[in-house]
C-alpha cells in the first residue's frame, strides 16, 4: 500500500508559515503551530457523542496505517489507499485503535482480537469510506470483549452473518453511518443514529437474529 511521505515538503511549507506571520501579525505563534499541523498531517475531530448530544472534540492526529495492517499496540490511523487483500487485524488485549477510512476501502474486513478495540470514522466529503468482505464473512468481527464503535462510514460484509459480528461480551455502538447487513451475535447493542437496513438470514439450518434501528 503506497504510504505518503510528507517530510520533503517540510521545508517549504515552514518558510511559507513564517512568511505568512510576518504579514499577519494578529496571529499567534501557537495559532499558526496549529494551522501548520493541520495542513501537513491527518487530523480532524472524531465524535462519538450520540445524536444530538452537544460536543466539540479537539483534532486527532492520524498516522498511515502501516502496510502489516496488524495493529498491536494502540494508536490512531488512516487509510491512505485501499486495501484489498488481507485484513485489519486488532490483536492484543487492550489494544485501541481510531481509523479514518479517508474515503478508502478495507476489502477484507477487520478483526478484532479479545479484548481490543476500534473506532471507525471516515472524514470523506461525501463519507466513501468503506469496509467489505465476502459473503460469510462481516466487515467486522468482535472477540470476546472486544467492542467497536461506528462514527461515519460504510460496512457491508456478509448477508448470512452480517455486518458486525461478536463474541461473547462483546459491544457494537453506532452514532453514525450505514450498516447495510445488519449485526449479529452482540452481546450489547447501542444505536443512536446512522443508517441500518433489516434483513433475516437463515444459512444451513441457523438463523441469525439481526436488530435493527427502531
Amino acid at each position: 500500500m503506497k504510504q505518503i511521505n510528507h517530510s520533503r515538503k517540510w521545508p517549504a511549507l515552514l518558510t511559507a508559515l513564517c512568511m505568512v506571520m510576518t504579514m499577519l501579525p494578529g496571529v499567534t505563534v501557537v495559532a499558526a503551530a496549529e494551522n501548520f499541523l493541520n495542513a501537513v498531517s491527518h487530523r480532524h475531530p472524531i465524535c462519538e457523542c450520540g445524536a444530538g448530544d452537544p460536543c466539540d472534540h479537539p483534532a486527532v492526529a492520524f498516522s498511515p496505517l502501516p502496510e502489516s495492517v496488524e495493529l498491536t499496540e494502540s494508536g490512531d490511523y488512516y487509510l491512505t489507499g485501499d486495501v484489498t487483500e488481507q485484513p485489519l487485524i486488532v490483536s492484543g488485549a487492550n489494544t485501541s485503535v481510531r481509523l479514518c477510512l479517508n474515503g478508502h476501502e478495507l476489502a477484507a474486513g477487520i478483526r478484532v482480537g479479545d479484548g481490543g478495540s476500534i473506532t471507525i470514522c471516515d472524514c470523506s466529503e461525501k463519507e466513501t469510506g468503506h469496509i467489505n468482505a465476502d459473503w460469510y464473512t462481516p466487515a467486522v468481527r468482535l472477540g470476546v470483549g472486544s467492542s467497536a464503535v461506528l462514527c461515519s462510514g460504510k460496512l457491508s460484509g456478509s448477508p448470512v452473518e452480517g455486518s458486525v459480528s461478536g463474541g461473547e461480551e462483546s459491544s457494537f455502538t453506532m452514532y453514525g453511518g450505514t450498516l447495510e447487513n445488519g449485526i449479529s451475535l452482540c452481546a450489547n447493542v447501542t444505536v443512536t443514529g446512522g443508517t441500518m437496513n433489516q434483513i433475516d438470514s437463515k444459512e444451513n439450518g441457523k438463523s441469525i437474529s439481526l436488530k435493527t434501528v427502531p
